[in-house]
């Protein structure tokens, strides 16, 4: 993905670089009002085609329109200014080609070849290479037949644009912040159930497992974290364009403004969570030597962590809960390090719980509320 979140950085007053809209992929997900704006769009652009043209091309001005619309602003106005690029480039390559060849077979090959290696080469998202393709091919092949075809193409694709946006800008969606709120209410949720399921690992009957071989917990928890970031990098991504551009989201952008700093450190959470999973899968049940820190010991350490990760996803207080795990470290900490003759073995307990640690003051360094990424107060 296109640092998706920096192209939906905080700032939605500021107008976005051409090179950011020409090149941003259709996205969102359609709603019945954005099917409904469609539809007006569609309707509203034929009409203004037949009555500026009267022109059989005006088919093309409603299909424009309707293809332009999407769930955000921001979206339709990217649509738009593709449609028009993509449809200008076309028509400029189909009337050097016709006023040169004119129309024959090889004409008609050299456009479609042209209209593959223009489209290829200009900064566009598919969509807007996909209206250069077409555009050279409809004018090559209707231009001799339908007098000014060329210029009632871009015709057509300045009225769908311009109408869908219009549209869009008049009648704009909701902004989708919930969505990604609850994405990330979702990723905690997350972690802390990998943290329960390695939990749940150590707290079972230990069974040897060789060197070439994983334990099943740690595909579990990496596939479940890649899943989550996947999913709230995309929900954030669909909040900042929902914003952007859209004259009646003046109240959710300082919201949006702090997803970015909220995904940051979910990401962080979630790369600790993963690293203790490795950790514990390098460490446990191999053979040779037993760790220093002890199985079940580490076991409740791992739950505590994950009830603080569960008392930040309820909004509930964490310096208590947080005080006590740090106190269960510390001493941890001294049972492996006291008059222990191996010092590879201190190392990887230590490190165990270092981890453990740094994720501890993840959890209460940033405890304040989703959508915002303030610091925690001393009494939260």
């Amino acid at each position: 993905m296109a640092t998706p979140v920096g192209r939906g950085s905080a700032d939605a007053g500021v107008l976005a670089p051409l090179s950011d809209l020409l090149t941003a992929p259709s996205s969102g997900r359609p709603t019945w009002l954005t099917a409904f704006k469609a539809a007006v769009a569609a309707a509203v652009a034929w009409g203004l085609a037949e009555q500026l043209s009267g022109n059989a091309s005006a088919v093309f001005a409603p299909i424009l329109a309707m293809l332009t619309v999407q769930a955000s602003v921001y979206s339709t106005i990217a649509q738009g200014i593709q449609t028009i690029v993509g449809n200008t480039v076309g028509v400029a390559v189909a009337q050097v080609l016709v006023n040169v060849g004119g129309r024959n077979v090889f004409v008609v090959f050299l456009g479609a070849l042209a209209a593959f290696a223009v489209a290829g080469r200009l900064p566009l998202a598919p969509a807007g290479r996909v209206q250069v393709s077409f555009s050279v091919l409809l004018v090559l092949l209707l231009g001799p037949t339908a007098r000014g075809y060329g210029l009632w193409r871009l015709v057509d694709c300045v009225i769908g644009g311009a109408v869908g946006i219009a549209i869009a800008l008049v009648v704009p969606e909701r902004a989708q912040v919930e969505p990604a709120l609850a994405a990330m209410r979702d990723w905690t949720a997350a972690v802390r159930r990998s943290l329960e399921i390695v939990v749940e690992h150590l707290r079972a009957e230990p069974r040897e497992v060789g060197w070439a071989e994983r334990h099943a917990f740690v595909n579990l928890v990496g596939d479940s974290l890649r899943h989550q970031d996947d999913v709230t990098a995309g929900s954030v991504v669909a909040a900042v364009e929902s914003v952007r551009f859209n004259p009646w989201a003046r109240r959710d952008r300082e919201r949006v403004a702090g997803l970015a700093a909220d995904l940051g450190w979910h990401r962080r959470v979630s790369l600790q969570a993963r690293a203790i999973t490795l950790n514990v899968d390098q460490l446990y049940d191999r053979p040779g030597p037993l760790p220093l820190l002890r199985r079940d010991t580490l076991a409740d350490l791992l739950q505590q962590l994950a009830d603080l990760l569960g008392r930040r996803l309820r909004g509930g207080p964490l310096l208590d809960a947080s005080s006590e795990l740090q106190e269960r470290l510390s001493t941890a900490l001294t049972v492996v390090t006291a008059g222990q003759p191996s010092v590879h073995g201190v190392v990887d307990s230590v490190s165990l719980l270092g981890r453990i640690e740094q994720l501890r003051e993840e959890i209460v360094g940033v405890a304040g509320g989703y959508g915002g990424g303030r610091p925690a107060g001393p009494g939260r």
